[in-house]
């Protein structure tokens, strides 16, 4: 038993060991000229987001970039605080910034991309940025992320988007999480094989969203408007990036308590199941996930068998799946200047199986809820609309 267990978790550390070496083959960034910038949109989906709309608009006006390129187009997504009331100030003194105000979306769609996708419509930018209402950014995220599309090739590129709270264990623990699916995402790229990626940080050129029919096909799902979007772009043959620049990153804090990460990761993972019937994901992605699902099962049984004889050896798999994620997380740290803290990384491994495979396990049955708003489960949903 131990043997099986501890080949599963070698497996994943061998392919942990291929994404690392990826990352080596990053090469570094240079900004683009004024003269040689696209012209953006920032597009932004908000719901009751008074707290955060404001500081967020603050770091967009302050983008080191030509104004007379640049717009940000607020999709109020229904807001009943003042959400609006704060946009509408900001957009009264600068005219880069759009209020578009979203009712009700149709009954087959998502409410966040009906947003986004409204958003997009009334846009007209060469590229897309997406960003999430509750982030801030450095001033030179819009050039940073802008400038690796010099390659006509690109259709999408993605950035850095740590969850940073203070330092307490919780926020250490949830901060290690998020960089390690972040590394996850740009070893995966390095090697053209998408996997994961944050709608926090987010650029799509405007070509290849309308080369993919934008949302078609994915409008249902609560969430999905990042990593179903990329691999929609790569089954199309475009290319994908990840920017490893410090000024690429998009910070946001991390989820306020315990059931709203608990719920977040439920929405992550309620697209489990359909990974493997939607036709434009790739089989490399699929052997992936089962790779990582059967690895953290592993681990959880070699946990629980622990706990229950106290024979050390059943710690193996679990050591060997520590070893993997914190290689890969090393060289991802050290590409995007951030810190690696090895004790916050420990905190999340001694539960990160447990959460991966009760709620990858749950994510696709149970009922989800983003922003007061509720969906039946993606595979329910896909019974009644099929």
């Amino acid at each position: 038993m131990i043997v099986i267990l501890s080949l599963v978790s070698l497996t994943y550390f061998l392919f942990l060991l291929w994404l690392r070496s990826g990352l080596k083959t990053v090469p570094p960034q240079d900004d683009q000229d004024d003269g040689d910038l696209p012209t953006l949109s920032i597009i932004v989906a908000a719901r009751n987001e008074e707290e955060h709309i404001g500081w967020l608009l603050s770091h967009l006006q302050a983008q080191d970039y030509p104004k007379e390129e640049i717009e940000i187009i607020i999709a109020n997504d229904g807001s009943t605080d003042a959400t609006g009331d704060i946009v509408d100030e900001a957009a009264s003194t600068d005219p880069r910034i759009r209020h578009l105000f979203i009712e009700n979306a149709p009954e087959t769609w998502s409410p966040k991309k009906w947003a986004l996708s409204s958003a997009i419509q009334q846009s007209s930018g060469d590229l897309l940025l997406l960003t999430d209402a509750d982030c801030v950014m450095s001033p030179g995220w819009a050039r940073s992320i802008s400038s690796l599309f010099t390659d006509e090739n690109l259709g999408m590129a993605a950035g850095p988007a740590p969850l940073i709270g203070d330092e307490s264990l919780r926020d250490g623990m949830l901060l290690m999480d998020s960089i390690g699916q972040d590394a996850l995402a740009a070893g995966g790229l390095a090697q053209n094989l998408p996997l994961t990626l944050s709608g926090r940080n987010l650029a799509v050129r405007r070509s290849t969203y309308n080369d993919v029919g934008g949302y078609d096909e994915i409008e249902s799902f609560l969430s999905g408007d990042d990593d179903l979007m990329m691999h929609k772009i790569s089954s199309r043959g475009w290319r994908l990036a990840f920017s490893t620049s410090k000024a690429a990153e998009v910070i946001s804090a991390p989820p306020p308590n315990w059931r709203s990460f608990l719920s977040q990761r439920l929405r992550f993972a309620s697209k489990g199941a359909s990974y493997f019937r939607l036709p434009f994901v790739g089989r490399g992605f699929r052997w992936a996930l089962i790779l990582v699902y059967l690895t953290n099962i592993a681990v959880l049984s070699s946990q629980i068998l622990f706990l229950a004889t106290w024979q050390s050896g059943w710690l193996l798999p679990w050591f060997i799946k520590i070893m993997g994620d914190g290689i890969l997380m090393a060289r991802y740290t050290a590409l995007v200047e951030r810190p690696f803290d090895v004790r916050f990384l420990f905190a999340d491994e001694l539960w990160h199986s447990l959460y991966v495979v009760v709620l990858g396990t749950l994510g696709s049955f149970v009922p989800l809820s983003w922003k007061g708003r509720r969906q039946k489960s993606t595979v329910s949903h896909q019974i009644s609309s099929g």
